[in-house]
């Protein structure tokens, strides 16, 4: 887990997709600059169905697939880029470092890194939020911990618009 200069954590319980794309969608309206964000959660969780409420909140019209085969799907805008990595099948430092998963954080870029606790001591510095997903029944346990101040300002932003 990456150092905390933070103590914001948001807790959700969601139902159901549907409450997840639209976890996404709420998120998405409370970030305006780049930001990185670590996922964990089981199999099935959520984590690619967050990711695509923010992506479509942002106006994309295509599919939101996961990148657990192609590691990494990105998305463009005109003041905005996504990018969604998936490090399920990766955990060697080699594998890891492959990515270049710096390159992908940009001024204007959004970047959703999911299984990120596969590659913590790659990202430790750079990761705003991490979001991790508890699968419990039907429904999903949804902890948001800032880790930044600017992680911190997003989730605030996020408890304000809820």
């Amino acid at each position: 887990m990456p150092k905390k200069v933070s103590q914001l954590i948001v807790e959700v319980i969601i139902e159901n997709p549907t409450e997840m794309e639209n976890l996404g969608n709420q998120l998405s309206l409370c970030v305006n600059s780049s930001v990185n964000i670590a996922m964990d959660g089981q199999l099935g969780a959520g984590k690619t169905t967050l990711v695509r409420g923010f992506v479509q909140a942002k106006g994309h019209h295509g599919s939101v697939r996961s990148p657990t085969y192609t590691f990494i799907e990105s998305y463009f805008f005109s003041d905005l880029e996504i990018h969604h990595i998936d490090l399920y099948r990766l955990s060697s430092p080699e594998d890891i470092e492959s990515l270049t998963i710096s390159e992908y954080m940009s001024h204007n870029s959004v970047l959703f890194i999911e299984w990120a606790s596969n590659a913590f001591q790659y990202l430790n510095e750079h990761i705003d939020i991490h979001i991790s997903i508890v699968i419990d029944g039907f429904s999903r346990e949804v902890k948001m911990d800032a880790i930044t101040k600017k992680g911190e300002q997003i989730l605030a932003k996020l408890c304000i618009s809820s």
